[in-house]
């Protein structure tokens, strides 16, 4: 019930801006003092600040630090729609190094049921599949509660162990000279080594990624075997897929 009552707390925050904690305590039942605890716990997340009898959302520009949950929710029916083309290309019985962002997050929700095993730096998605038939390997390592998520050498090292069949990552932006970018060299490094250890990269990314750029170089665009999107890419990235081999999945309907 907290949980649910916490994502609860959060769509508000999203919506509205603002939450009173006498409103909430009266449509969930609970005390004040239960609202003020769950709002105490978005506010260490970084994403609320708690104001006299309630919460603002806390609406620092977007970033790579920025709360796991803020980020979960931008571009959300793009990342869904990836997801559903991610669950008709994923098989049973396969293993997967994952990484902790929220489009690969809404991934591998979506197949929590299959016979999967996992390896990931995510703390949200080892929650999110608890109750499913995937084999969930954390890497643990020094954890970073902003973007809910390990990372550090001890991570590193996980995922060095582990030869899988998929790399399932995303990342900030793809640019054809470029290639795949993110915003900084821990993340970077981390999908180098889950790209270094599979047989295949599926690289998933929504249409506001293209032609954009990170900060730090991850891997050459050439090194992926498939990208999922959420609709059509222009001609040129079209030709250049063509080109290198990599397949490129979207919804066939959505080709504007």
């Amino acid at each position: 019930m907290e949980t649910s009552r916490i994502e609860y707390i959060r769509n508000r925050l999203l919506e509205d801006k603002k939450v009173k904690v006498s409103e909430l305590s009266i449509l969930f039942d609970v005390t004040e003092e239960t609202i003020r605890r769950d709002l105490k716990k978005l506010e260490d997340e970084n994403f609320a600040n708690r104001t006299y009898g309630g919460a603002v959302l806390n609406s620092r520009k977007m970033s790579a630090n920025t709360s796991f949950y803020v980020r979960l929710m931008k571009n959300n029916e793009k990342k869904k729609i990836i997801a559903e083309e991610f669950r008709k290309v994923v098989g049973n019985n396969k293993t997967i190094l994952a990484d902790a962002s929220t489009t690969v997050f809404n991934a591998i929700k979506k197949v929590k049921n299959m016979e999967l095993t996992v390896v990931s730096n995510s703390v949200e998605l080892l929650k999110e599949v608890s109750d499913g038939n995937i084999t969930y390997i954390s890497t643990g390592g020094v954890l970073d509660k902003k973007t809910m998520s390990f990372s550090g050498s001890i991570t590193n090292s996980i995922f060095k162990r582990y030869n899988t069949d998929f790399a399932v990552v995303s990342c900030k932006g793809i640019d054809i000279s470029t290639g795949i970018t993110d915003s900084n060299d821990f993340q970077a490094h981390q999908k180098n080594i889950m790209i270094k250890q599979a047989k295949k990269v599926i690289l998933l990314v929504d249409s506001s990624k293209f032609d954009e750029k990170g900060f730090v170089q991850v891997a050459d665009a050439a090194r992926i075997n498939m990208l999922i999107t959420d609709k059509k890419p222009n001609k040129e990235w079209l030709e250049y897929f063509s080109e290198k081999n990599i397949s490129v999945i979207y919804p066939m309907g959505n080709n504007d």
